[in-house]
């Protein structure tokens, strides 16, 4: 197939959607498909598809994605392809992928993710006044409303893409994000597991739970070192907390040092080598507020730890409670996130749940997912097809 990918910008080292294209790239030319990576800006290292260059260079960030836009559609309409796949929401595109959520549930209800009234009415504001948004979510109905089929990364997602804009049948489909289980693989690992643990002074009895992150806020640091100073004034000293993420962490090393738990947070900074760090850890722990499909949940269950997150992370779908970790309620849950931390403490229950996650490693692989979103592509070429009859 000729394929186009759609991203502002080409740009792995942000993370994301960024990084998601690019996999994805690879994935595909490997396969054989013709693949053209659409884009305003382009880091050196993106290959092996081909790249192309839209416009994209206004000042702000709203003229830039006008620009863009633009563009996109101007290209389009000279350079047919077989399925145009986008990251966001651009004009003339056969598959719409949000992966930070529906824009306009972000616009609507992003506010109920913030914790406090306070923090909920300033948000709120925030959400009215940011143009950028508002102006995403009017492209993304436009989109939708002309028949554009949309990607979900959950089953929540989709309910919530039903909401707010009454998809025709086959317009919606859903695909949880890959996990590369060659890079993501627990066996080999023992070396890295000393290496880290020793580096931060981890005990051989610690069991180190690790929270991996670049919104800490919105993850849940906050909690889960309110969670840890629980657990100590309960007695549980073998807990600790691995922290890693490029977001300054003062008011996070201020919180655990009142609380008198620095001495069991480790803030580790970022990290080039993930797998390292889920090797050093014994279960992994995210009470975020929400997210569209956490790819760091699935990629430390592809590394055998337990799991422990919220029935607001899309990843949750992919786990079963009681079996590959917990699911708490919510964020606000510390008793919920409590209790499942502690249970995790126990040797013989970890064990149980680290086989039961490596068990789930063909569900996550990114191979599966490939074949799935191939067989998607054919759906939405097929549906193309009959409605422009």
């Amino acid at each position: 197939m000729k394929i186009a990918l759609v991203i502002l910008n080409a740009e792995p080292q942000r993370g994301g959607a960024e990084r998601y294209t690019q996999d994805l790239a690879g994935a595909l030319v490997a396969r054989g498909h013709d693949v053209y990576l659409l884009a305003s800006r382009f880091a050196r290292s993106v290959e092996p598809a081909r790249q192309v260059h839209l416009e994209g260079a206004a000042g702000s960030r709203i003229a830039r994605y006008r620009a863009f836009t633009t563009s996109v559609a101007r290209h389009l309409q000279n350079r047919p392809y077989d399925i145009v796949h986008a990251m966001l929401p651009v004009p003339g595109c056969d598959l719409y992928h949000p992966h930070a959520g529906i824009e306009a549930e972000n616009l609507e209800n992003g506010h109920l993710r913030h914790g406090g009234h306070v923090h909920q009415v300033i948000s709120k504001l925030s959400n009215q006044l940011n143009r950028k948004r508002r102006l995403y979510a009017r492209m993304e109905r436009k989109m939708l409303q002309q028949g554009s089929a949309v990607l979900c990364l959950s089953n929540a997602m989709r309910q919530i893409a039903q909401h707010h804009y009454e998809l025709a049948n086959g317009q919606s489909h859903v695909l949880a994000n890959g996990v590369d289980l060659d890079r993501y693989n627990p066996a080999g690992r023992g070396k890295s597991r000393i290496q880290i643990r020793r580096q931060h002074n981890i005990g051989a009895t610690d069991v180190v739970a690790l929270l991996m992150s670049n919104n800490f806020r919105l993850k849940g640091l906050r909690q889960a070192i309110q969670v840890l100073h629980q657990l100590a004034a309960a007695g549980r000293a073998s807990a600790k907390l691995m922290v890693v993420g490029r977001e300054p962490v003062d008011q996070y090393q201020n919180l655990a040092q009142r609380l008198g738990v620095a001495d069991r947070v480790i803030f580790a900074g970022s990290t080039n080598d993930a797998p390292a760090m889920y090797a050093a850890a014994d279960l992994f722990v995210l009470p975020t507020a929400y997210d569209s499909c956490s790819l760091v949940v699935l990629e430390a269950m592809a590394m055998g730890l337990p799991v422990i997150t919220t029935r607001q992370n899309g990843a949750a779908e992919a786990m079963h409670d009681g079996v590959h970790g917990f699911v708490i309620d919510t964020q606000a849950d510390l008793q919920g996130l409590h209790e499942a931390w502690d249970a995790l403490l126990n040797d013989a229950l970890r064990t149980k749940m680290h086989a039961a996650a490596l068990g789930l490693r063909p569900e996550l692989s990114r191979e599966r997912h490939v074949d799935r979103l191939l067989e998607i592509y054919q759906m939405v070429i097929a549906r193309k097809g009959t409605t422009s009859r």
